[in-house]
């Protein structure tokens, strides 16, 4: 691990993180309160708010590790910003140009949606 600037694909800060796991629980918050009124019946609310918080936690994780690798960020001299496409005045800072934005958000839901529901029933037996 590294320090990068601002805006560089994979960068992992304790806020980002934060807000990550505070969009899980909220969705699990969601998901909980929806199921009490509209099915009448409820899960365990601790069960579900640690189950979506480290959703989120999870996803966020893979999403910048992909991102770090998969995903083209520079340092462009001419603009003094990072940029996300390769240019002449451009000096890479990670991950190659392989994929969008857009994909390596999907990759990274698809991989959180297939690996928590996994570990949670065969290993942590939900």
């Amino acid at each position: 691990m590294r320090r990068v600037p601002a805006g560089t694909n994979g960068g992992i800060t304790f806020i980002g993180t934060l807000a990550s796991c505070l969009g899980g629980a909220l969705i699990g918050c969601t998901y909980f309160l929806s199921n009490c009124v509209f099915c009448y019946e409820s899960s365990s609310f601790i069960t579900i708010f640690i189950y979506s918080t480290l959703c989120g936690f999870t996803g966020s994780i893979i999403d910048s590790i992909l991102g770090g690798s998969l995903q083209y960020s520079g340092w462009d001299e001419e603009l003094k910003k990072v940029v996300s496409k390769p240019s002449e005045h451009s000096k890479t800072i990670s991950g190659v140009n392989l994929f969008s934005n857009n994909i390596i958000n999907f990759i990274s839901c698809a991989v959180t949606s297939f690996i928590m529901p996994s570990i949670f029933y065969y290993i942590l037996d939900f």
